[in-house]
């Protein structure tokens, strides 16, 4: 009988060189890898993709939260800070870099006419309006001089901890009712073991606080979040002249502090 045509069908990964010519009627599928590579702050995906000659692959860039794409390298090159690229009609192996930074901070929206860009404590108030912890004591004043009061702090701590709960009926304290606008913060609070009030039933939500009540509230409220307070536990405070002031119940709080800087 007459001998059939030979035909054979060859893959050859990573390979850069054209096919050579030659008889005996073959025909060759040559395919290329692209590889990816993401450095911190985001991803590339695919990670690697593996094209058949003239043929397309697409890779989608992605940064994480609080980063933006600084820079997507291809062979090296920069194409600029893409979202995604195409490798279109691939004839040779590729690379492709995805490079991330964080993302700069929104400028803040000040609406406080008393805090002043040069104030020393300006971006602390703008971190506190602008994540929702403290509010102002009105829509344009912060009234950052003015004292804070035991039921501004408690609130301050309870939003800290995502609100975790509502209501504030039923309160311990015969000076809290239950629709003040800090009632749930302090129910929350003495649930939390955060606060006991001030003795005699009451909590004195209008007090001005201490730095002996305001160091307290601090540690108990690390020890609510579960955080280790073990480093004050070997901390000398007697250098301090008025240490011997102390209340006893403030005493490791203090010690926490120190110990923290």
């Amino acid at each position: 009988g007459i001998a059939k045509p030979f035909r054979a069908e060859i893959t050859v990964e990573n390979d850069n060189q054209e096919p050579s010519g030659g008889g005996g009627g073959g025909s060759s599928t040559r395919t290329y890898t692209i590889t990816a590579k993401a450095g911190e702050g985001g991803t590339i995906t695919p990670s690697k993709k593996t094209v058949q000659r003239n043929g397309s692959a697409t890779f989608t860039v992605k940064a994480d939260q609080d980063y933006e794409i600084k820079d997507v390298l291809v062979d090296g090159k920069s194409v600029g800070a893409v979202e995604t690229y195409t490798f279109e009609k691939v004839k040779a192996r590729h690379t492709i870099e995805a490079r991330f930074a964080p993302a700069p901070e929104p400028e803040w929206d000040n609406p406080f006419t008393d805090v002043a860009e040069d104030d020393w404590f300006y971006g602390h108030v703008a971190w506190a309006q602008s994540t929702g912890v403290m509010q102002g004591t009105a829509a344009d004043t912060f009234a950052p001089e003015a004292p804070v009061t035991r039921a501004a702090l408690v609130t301050t701590l309870y939003r800290l901890a995502d609100a975790p709960q509502d209501g504030g009926e039923g309160s311990p304290f015969t000076d809290v009712p239950g629709g003040a606008w800090y009632a749930p913060a302090v129910t929350w609070a003495v649930d939390a073991g955060i606060t006991q009030g001030v003795g005699g039933g009451r909590f004195d939500p209008d007090g001005a606080v201490t730095r002996e009540q305001l160091v307290t509230l601090l540690y108990r409220f690390a020890q609510y979040q579960k955080r280790d307070v073990s480093a004050g536990e070997d901390t000398n405070i007697l250098s301090f002249s008025d240490a011997t002031e102390l209340a006893e119940w403030s005493v490791p709080a203090f010690q926490w502090a120190c110990a923290l800087g």
